[in-house]
């Protein structure tokens, strides 16, 4: 029913993909300032050659009416899991240096299922309530810089599946917390590819097995409003 809505705001649109898995929206900006639609649709062609997927984008006289439908209208299509996940969240400097492709990359590469994907921007006291189990376990200044990192501009939530084991592995590809430790013993590891210092990691993990299910409906249900 959603995709039929959707086909008819944008006149056709991409057809039965909407409805074949897993797919994901995308509302983009030009770096340039320049015509954002005219640069996707010219860039279409060749992820469709690299990637061998399927990329489409609304036409100029409908993007307004169709990034609404999809990005303000709740969605049972937009849910995640919720059961035997983790989460990964790519903090704001690395969204911003254009890493989370690679962070994307890396995560998918080494064998594991991201089950659901959204762009946010957290507030100082989202960020607090989101990690406050660290506030009794690192210094005070060290979570003070966790929180301000967090809330520092869009990050982008990912909840990764791949059954019961899927925090640990995920916590073995994010690397140690400390960025020294990760860059001296885990040179491959997201935190030492992608970070900067402690507070500016790449990426926050889910330390805990029981912490998956929660951390993601934080994220994905709760700040949502689809709690």
């Amino acid at each position: 029913a959603e995709a039929s809505a959707f086909a008819k705001i944008v006149k056709g649109g991409p057809g039965p993909i909407l409805t074949s898995g897993c797919v994901l929206a995308m509302e983009l900006r030009s770096r340039s300032g320049g015509d954002c639609t005219k640069e996707w649709h010219a860039t279409i062609p060749s992820l469709q050659a690299r990637y061998e997927g399927t990329f489409w984008g609304a036409s100029k006289e409908v993007e307004e009416q169709a990034s609404r439908a999809v990005f303000n209208s709740p969605s049972s299509g937009l849910c995640t899991s919720g059961r035997d996940c983790s989460i990964c969240i790519v903090k704001p400097h690395c969204v911003a240096a254009g890493n989370l492709g690679d962070v994307v990359n890396d995560i998918v590469n080494r064998g594991l299922q991201i089950s659901g994907m959204r762009l946010l921007t957290l507030t100082k006291q989202q960020a607090l309530e989101f990690l406050s189990v660290y506030n009794t376990v690192l210094p005070d200044k060290s979570f003070v810089d966790m929180v301000t990192e967090a809330s520092a501009g869009p990050s982008v939530a990912i909840e990764v599946s791949g059954g019961p084991p899927i925090v640990q592995r995920l916590r073995a590809i994010a690397g140690p917390i400390d960025f020294p430790m990760a860059r001296q013993l885990r040179p491959k590891s997201l935190r030492a590819q992608y970070g900067v210092s402690t507070a500016q990691s790449g990426v926050h993990v889910t330390d805990l097995p029981e912490d998956g299910p929660l951390e993601s409906e934080y994220l994905f249900r709760i700040l949502t409003g689809m709690a």
